[in-house]
């Protein structure tokens, strides 16, 4: 895990990653994205360096993310039929 290398404890970053998601998705029940960015990000700033990382690394990601579960959905799929 990414906070290890900075002496935090793995159970307390998940916590930490936990509560980050649970206020994220509660607060996208009324905002967008951009807003989200918007309202935490200063321009030039810590955040906004952040974000610009994840803009660039998610979409590829996901595409990874999407394509192994497919391959194993697949996989398992194949499996299950030559058992009948």
């Amino acid at each position: 895990m990414a906070a290890s290398w900075k002496g935090v404890p793995k159970d307390l970053a998940e916590e930490m990653v936990k509560k980050t998601l649970t206020g994220t998705v509660r607060f996208l029940e009324e905002e967008s994205f951009e807003g989200l960015i918007s309202c935490v990000a200063t321009k030039g700033g810590i955040t906004e360096e952040g974000v610009k990382i994840i803009q660039e690394e998610a979409p590829g990601m996901f595409c990874r993310l999407f394509q192994a579960t497919r391959d194993k959905h697949e996989a398992v799929k194949r499996l299950i039929e030559a058992q009948d």
